[in-house]
């Protein structure tokens, strides 16, 4: 971007949109609340987003997007980011409700429409990583769950059938979140209970009477979490989440292990890792003993069977206590948090650096930057507490609104995290445009070796994965640890049982 743009008045087409100048200096260009859909509303709701409507009114209540140019998310804003990269990046947030991956008009408010790379922070980094999946190669027919399949396959080389190629040249994911990926046949349960708590359930049209509903009614009566089928319910704790995407046939053609174990991916660099305690904001603080660690988790993996069940007391016996949390919880958090985030993350990887043509470009860390107050909770370095350096601590409440340790002992951290993010956008490499003197960001795994269907391990001659550790004063290289791999590896035989991989029903 120019050093001091001009505040412009955009015209889209259907609306018009007035910039702002923001920052230290007033050197950048603010454009919030840009629709870039129309309202998902009425006959609208649960149909693919159609073109936003022409809007004189000036009335911006709609699926929206932001440019700093900058932020339309009004949790991080993206000023420090594009301040501490001299101006040299379009920062793009969208609105999370529907995520719908599209730029529009972004020739407009500058930057490189051939250069641009997607970001996620947990969810959101989920979605990353599946949108950097690809569709199967010709005549590599796969049978699904629900006794479909995709015929004879089609031509891999872009994303989900080809919707993803060329739209984005690299890939960011924090803190990446891997849920159960169930079939549709799978979840008919779940249809069938929405439509039973919002009295539709004898509706000729259970689409047309759904839709026919207020938001208020939605969300007061169904849009809430119920206990997975052969579950118990209360007092035992609900699955932490009740909706998560399923595997479709179309944009999921199968289970995303199966899919990355097979090597289809999209071929551009990759950034992805996780904090040190992932689970511990997931966990329930009341977790007494072994067997409420495990009802826990099979309440959120309802496949698990009594005899999986049985080795996770082996697997993740009981750790040292934290504050405020009883004494089973720190193993509950610790297995939750590699089960869902870490490693799924570190699987997904190392299939990555096996199966991409050149598998030079993925890279890794591990964020263990301490916070006293964090400490005090018993919640250790919580799922995607990077995003204060990623963004800034100023990035959700001003100047001074973060938290205390980024303007204290931790505040060194900031610009070295967001030297090596602004690096690889710019670049594709996070090291490039890196702090002077941080360390070079060495690849996951340049060596990569094991079988098509696991992380490497020292096993056989082939390496653990190599990420950067993230701490208050030391930014260094380290390898997966072989207790982390093992029980790795454990959930890795799960993945049936989990939804994470086809093959449980």
């Amino acid at each position: 971007m120019p050093s001091h743009p001009a505040v412009a008045r955009v015209n889209l087409g259907y609306a018009q949109y007035q910039g702002s100048l923001v920052g230290v200096d007033g050197g950048v260009a603010q454009y919030l609340g840009m629709r870039y859909a129309a309202p998902p509303t009425g006959d609208r709701r649960w149909r693919a987003p159609v073109e936003p409507e022409v809007d004189d009114s000036g009335d911006q209540a709609a699926d929206t997007v932001g440019s700093y140019t900058a932020n339309s998310n009004a949790n991080w804003n993206g000023t420090a980011v594009v301040e501490r990269s001299a101006r040299n990046i379009v920062l793009v947030n969208f609105n999370y409700r529907v995520g719908l991956w599209g730029f529009l008009a972004s020739d407009r408010f500058g930057g490189d429409p051939e250069h641009v790379v997607i970001s996620g922070a947990s969810a959101g980094a989920g979605s990353v990583a599946l949108h950097l999946l690809v569709s199967y190669a010709e005549g590599d027919k796969v049978e699904y769950n629900n006794g479909t399949s995709n015929g004879s396959g089609n031509s891999s080389g872009g994303s989900n059938g080809g919707r993803g190629e060329n739209l984005f040249v690299g890939a960011i994911g924090e803190s990446p979140f891997f849920p159960a990926q169930p079939t549709v046949a799978d979840l008919e349960w779940q249809f069938d209970l929405v439509l039973s708590q919002t009295g539709c359930v004898d509706s000729p049209d259970p689409m047309s009477c759904l839709r026919s509903k207020d938001t208020a009614t939605l969300q007061q009566s169904a849009n809430i979490p119920s206990p997975f089928p052969g579950r118990p319910g209360p007092p035992t704790p609900l699955p932490l989440f009740f909706w998560t995407p399923c595997i479709d046939g179309s944009f999921l053609p199968d289970s995303p292990s199966v899919l990355f174990s097979k090597g289809y991916f999209i071929d551009v660099p990759v950034l992805m890792g996780t904090t040190s305690n992932e689970g511990t904001v997931f966990a329930p603080a009341d977790v007494a003993s072994a067997e409420d660690m495990t009802i826990f988790l099979r309440n959120n993996y309802p496949y698990l069977t009594d005899a999986q069940a049985s080795n996770f007391s082996s697997q993740y016996p009981q750790e040292p206590p934290l504050p405020l949390h009883e004494s089973w919880f720190p193993s509950a958090a610790t297995a939750y948090g590699e089960a869902t985030f870490i490693c799924p993350t570190n699987t997904f990887l190392s299939s990555y650096v096996r199966r991409r043509n050149n598998a030079q470009h993925a890279w890794s860390y591990r964020y263990d930057v301490y916070d006293a107050s964090n400490a005090a909770q018993g919640l250790g370095v919580p799922h995607i507490w990077e995003s204060w350096a990623v963004f800034g601590p100023d990035s959700q409440q001003g100047p001074g609104g973060g938290p205390a340790s980024y303007y204290n002992e931790a505040a060194g951290v900031v610009p070295l995290v967001m030297d090596y993010w602004i690096s690889f956008v710019r670049t594709l490499d996070p090291s490039t445009l890196r702090t002077p003197g941080a360390p070079v960001w060495a690849l996951w795994d340049a060596e990569s070796g094991g079988s098509d269907t696991t992380t490497t391990t020292t096993n056989g001659g082939a390496t653990n994965g190599k990420r950067l550790l993230m701490q208050i004063g030391n930014f260094s290289m380290e390898t997966v640890s072989d207790d982390q791999q093992e029980r790795c590896d454990f959930w890795k035989e799960l993945a049936p049982a989990l939804q994470q991989r086809r093959g449980v029903r």
